[in-house]
């Protein structure tokens, strides 16, 4: 806790609040979070989540982050180019996660919809046919006084119910999976999502902290690769790029 009071107090104030009359900290430094001085430090966004980074332990300080971004530094030492990197390996993992989750979507929902149900209905309207057939003999034995028989022929009816019983149970879907709603991916954050789902809950998961967190890093790759490009530097790839390579894997 006090750690993480005095990270916060390190942004708002500076590393050097404690001491005014000491030598400014450079950008240049080995402490500081060059990704902080290109806009927003990645590992901050996912903390206490199942996406979380770990902790930075470098300086993000807002003041020296300014001061940076209105120096001729800027986009001259590379720190703009190893931010975007930063993000787009974040975000290249995060996109394989999401094909992989449609894939395994995609086989689920063809499982669900190839399963062998037909030949157990027909061996279950055959059984059904039985009983019926069982249950009437058996009826009619009674009323002649042939209880001996009549209750061999109970025993073959209880023996036919369970096997109808377990054929259900192995290959029909229950009423619950029949109700289940059918599932979809966030393309932001790789989430799964019920198609339909109530708006409320999609709110709460747009708001949520990693959808927000990927959204960010998203949107900062568009513009870091913009802002690269307008000042004559060649990003490695750029964001449109990364759209229409989304785009083909999940094709």
């Amino acid at each position: 806790m006090a750690s993480e009071i005095a990270r916060q107090l390190d942004e708002l104030m500076g590393r050097n609040r404690n001491n005014p009359d000491g030598a400014e900290l450079s950008w240049t430094s080995d402490e500081v979070c060059k990704q902080f001085l290109c806009g927003f430090c990645p590992y901050s966004l996912f903390q206490n989540t199942k996406s979380d980074l770990g902790e930075c332990r470098k300086v993000h300080d807002e003041a020296l982050r300014e001061r940076y971004r209105s120096s001729e530094d800027r986009y001259k030492l590379g720190y703009e180019s190893g931010f975007l990197s930063t993000l787009e390996s974040i975000i290249d993992e995060l996109d394989r996660k999401i094909k992989r989750a449609y894939n395994r979507l995609q086989l689920t929902q063809t499982a669900a919809e190839d399963a062998p149900e037909d030949s157990a209905r027909s061996q279950i309207r055959v059984l059904d046919e039985k009983i019926t057939d069982m249950i009437s003999q058996m009826e009619k034995l009674a009323e002649e006084g042939k209880i001996d028989e009549a209750e061999a022929l109970n025993q073959l009816v209880e023996s036919a119910k369970k096997e109808r019983s377990g054929l259900v149970s192995n290959n029909l879907p229950s009423r619950a999976s029949q109700m289940e709603k059918p599932m979809q991916v966030c393309d932001v954050c790789g989430a799964f999502l019920s198609v339909g789902e109530a708006q409320s809950r999609v709110d709460a998961h747009l708001d949520g902290k990693q959808h927000v967190g990927y959204a960010k890093i998203r949107k900062a790759i568009e513009e870091v690769s913009e802002e690269l490009k307008s000042n004559g530097i060649t990003s490695r790839r750029g964001g449109g790029d990364r759209d229409r390579d989304r785009d083909r894997d999940r094709d």
